[in-house]
């Protein structure tokens, strides 16, 4: 069944919202982009994404984009907390037959696949505040005081999504009591490999995302942003750890 004279808002116009612009506009259905941001953002740090994610690229035609800025990751290393290794994994040959396992910064994925979508039409600086359930259709009045009247509204954007909040009486995400901390440095193993550090209740992770740089990832306990964390992080693991850290 196709989609002609069906009218599709997508709120946000991140990762999420732009690979759904990418399944949809084959579909026939008219689709309206809308994104609270007045422009897309270099914000981030890392990502990685495995096989069945750049598949699903692929199946959407907007792997080619990402495929030119990413780093193909062929093993994932795992180590105890003073580095001793434990196992490794093939990932090539673990997903083979399914597609590349890969990692890249946040922002150049972003920018990858607003080059898929090319000149589709993106509302930037704007983000409705009023979603009214009128029989089958939903009319929609944005910030900026037009309204809109649509079949269908998909909630695209994020964790602090406005049309979650409209649409389900104020709902917002629930704290899980887990926290973590990432960041972006300089690469030192010329190896494209996942490595991951495990303690107690803890990891460090880090991932090349370019031939300079690599995605750092440390979860925490239930306090956002503790007092010496950093000295905790440095006693508890080995290896690069404090070379990441002075980066």
């Amino acid at each position: 069944m196709r989609g002609e004279g069906v009218r599709v808002l997508i709120v946000g116009g991140g990762v999420a919202g732009l690979a759904t612009v990418a399944a949809l506009r084959e579909w026939g259905a008219s689709i309206d982009l809308v994104e609270r941001a007045e422009a897309s953002a270099n914000s981030g740090t890392g990502i990685y994404l495995t096989a069945n994610a750049t598949r699903t690229l692929d199946a959407l035609g907007l792997w080619e984009s990402v495929a030119d800025v990413a780093v193909e990751i062929k093993r994932q290393r795992s180590a105890n907390q003073r580095g001793r290794r434990l196992f490794d994994i093939d990932v090539a040959a673990l997903w083979q037959g399914v597609g590349p396992c890969v990692s890249l910064p946040r922002a150049e994925l972003h920018r990858a696949l607003l080059a898929g979508i090319g000149d589709f039409p993106i509302r930037w600086g704007r983000q409705p505040v009023t979603l009214n359930q009128e029989g089958d259709r939903v009319a929609v009045e944005f910030d900026d005081g037009t309204a809109e009247s649509y079949d269908l509204v998909i909630g695209a954007d994020g964790v602090n999504s406005t049309v979650r909040r409209l649409a389900f009486d104020g709902q917002v995400a629930r704290p899980l009591g887990q926290y973590a901390y990432r960041w972006i440095a300089p690469r030192i193993d010329a190896e494209p490999v996942w490595s991951v550090l495990l303690g107690r209740g803890i990891q460090f992770l880090t991932i090349p995302v370019s031939d300079e740089l690599t995605y750092c990832y440390y979860n925490d306990g239930p306090v956002a942003d503790r007092p010496g964390w950093r000295d905790e992080l440095r006693a508890t693991f080995a290896g690069p750890v404090a070379i990441m850290l002075d980066a």
